[in-house]
């Protein structure tokens, strides 16, 4: 069976937490993180880390391999790099008017 992987940072992060086993909760526990704030990073309500070193570290928090860190770093990458295309139309357009 093919493995299926999620369209974004926050969904990845989620996947391979349930994955590992491991609830929300417990992570931010054992590791002094505000709940709410990672519950709305795996949602989606905010951006991914633009520092590799925080996505790492978030990839540490679930417990996974190098594979699937360097999927997480290059899925938030990716989100930042389509943002900042997203803030320079915006830029170009506003300079238009």
């Amino acid at each position: 069976m093919e493995e299926i992987i999620p369209e974004n940072f926050g969904k990845m992060l989620r996947t391979l937490r349930v994955k590992a086993g491991l609830t929300l909760r417990e992570i931010c526990r054992e590791n002094n993180i505000d709940p709410g704030n990672y519950s709305r990073l795996e949602r989606g309500l905010l951006d991914p880390p633009s520092c590799r070193d925080y996505v790492e570290y978030y990839a540490e928090l679930v417990r996974v391999n190098k594979k699937d860190t360097e999927m997480l770093v290059r899925m938030a990458y990716e989100h930042h790099e389509e943002k900042l295309k997203v803030d320079f139309r915006i830029k170009r357009f506003v300079d238009a008017i």
